[in-house]
């Protein structure tokens, strides 16, 4: 008995071949016979584990993706050297802000502690860089516990922009021939009154003016949309009240024909974002909204709560859009529209991400367009 006991203190300190002599008692040896058999299947057990964990710290290392295991509280359980070298932090280290240290690394920590799982996001934590990011729950890590898959992107990004750029430049000839056909049209037909010496000259001469600078003003207003898409400043963040930019954009298009606006924000709801920009946005979709609403009609503008964003609504009850197009509604170049550019709503997407928001847009029943996007919540950013 007295081995038995040794050869179980062996076994607690890792030693899983413990010797021991079968004492000459059957009941006592069938009981040294089980605890010697499962010993050994203690022991196969732990290099069966041993092995495992070396092949996936092995896999984990090799691994150009970024891998954090990591809890609530922050603590990270496990991080590889991608990991640690896309947050330029330490591999070993204990916490979130050990691995991805920095004020530039701040969104990303937000993400990761916020992440909704099994759902990709794409973050520019450094000028030029992309990430995307995935998290999953970690059953296994306790309580609160998620695992984090970053990934950089930017070259797969860069390659895309590269193709999205040289798509535009087609985009641009286009939209440039389209009013010089005409106003070449005008200037020829001008010149040919003017060699057969018409008495109609003066009236020729007006309406070929008119048509040229009509098409003269399409040419700048496509300039100054394929400008703004291309060089969109980055936003300058400070508290904003929502209902103060709802009020604006609907007292710039109170003149309207047949159009009312309703303003559903609560008094005192802000925002962290740039003025400038927000209010571009807001009359882009609102510009939208207008032009659909060629017979008249309702538009609201409605701010709520949710967390530690503001989730924003543009709706009206116009004709909608086909349902095909709504996948496509916030693609560069692409428009609904007969004569547009493709870009406002371009444009508005833009906005929307350079404030870490997300857009969208569905159809309402039994008609409309409704736009929702979300910002963050100033007092929420400010302690952040």
């Amino acid at each position: 008995m007295a081995d038995l006991v040794e050869g179980t203190r062996a076994v607690a300190r890792g030693d899983f071949s413990p010797r021991l002599t079968e004492p000459p008692d059957e009941e006592l040896k069938e009981l040294v016979r089980a605890f010697l058999f499962m010993s050994r299947s203690l022991k196969e057990q732990t290099d069966a584990l041993s092995r495992e964990k070396e092949r996936l710290a092995t896999l984990l290392a090799q691994l150009t993706a970024g891998v954090v295991a990591y809890g609530d509280d922050g603590a990270v359980l496990l991080a590889n050297p991608a990991a640690a070298s896309l947050g330029r932090g330490r591999v070993d280290g204990a916490s979130l802000e050990e691995v991805f240290p920095g004020e530039d690394m701040a969104r990303l920590r937000e993400a990761l502690t916020r992440g909704t799982h099994g759902e990709a996001v794409e973050l520019e934590p450094r000028a030029g860089e992309r990430w995307r990011l995935v998290t999953v729950p970690l059953p296994l890590g306790g309580a609160g516990a998620r695992m984090a898959v970053i990934e950089d992107v930017s070259d797969l990004v860069r390659s895309n922009r590269l193709a999205a750029w040289a798509e535009m430049a087609r985009i641009i000839a286009h939209e440039i021939k389209n009013p010089l056909t005409p106003i070449r049209l005008s200037v020829e037909h001008l010149r040919e009154v003017w060699k057969r010496g018409s008495p109609d000259f003066d009236r020729v001469l007006d309406d070929c003016v008119q048509n040229v600078l009509r098409q003269t003003d399409t040419l700048r207003h496509s300039a100054a949309e394929f400008s703004d898409y291309a060089r969109l400043p980055r936003p300058e963040m400070r508290p904003l009240e929502i209902g103060d930019l709802f009020d604006e954009v609907a007292s710039a298009y109170a003149r309207a024909p047949g159009v009312r606006f309703a303003v559903d924000a609560p008094a005192g709801l802000r925002v962290l974002g740039d003025t400038r920009l927000l209010s571009r946005l807001l009359s882009n979709l609102v510009g939208n909204s207008v032009e659909a609403l060629r017979s008249g009609g309702a538009i609201r503008l409605a701010a709520r709560r949710r967390g530690r964003r503001v989730e924003i609504a543009v709706e009206d009850d116009g004709p909608g859009v086909a349902p095909e197009i709504l996948p496509r509604l916030f693609d560069p170049y692409f428009s609904a529209k007969s004569g547009g550019t493709g870009l406002g709503l371009a444009i508005a997407k833009k906005i929307v991400e350079e404030h870490g928001g997300d857009i969208a847009a569905e159809n309402r029943v039994p008609s409309g367009l409704s736009v929702r996007f979300d910002l963050p919540a100033a007092d929420e950013a400010r302690g952040s």
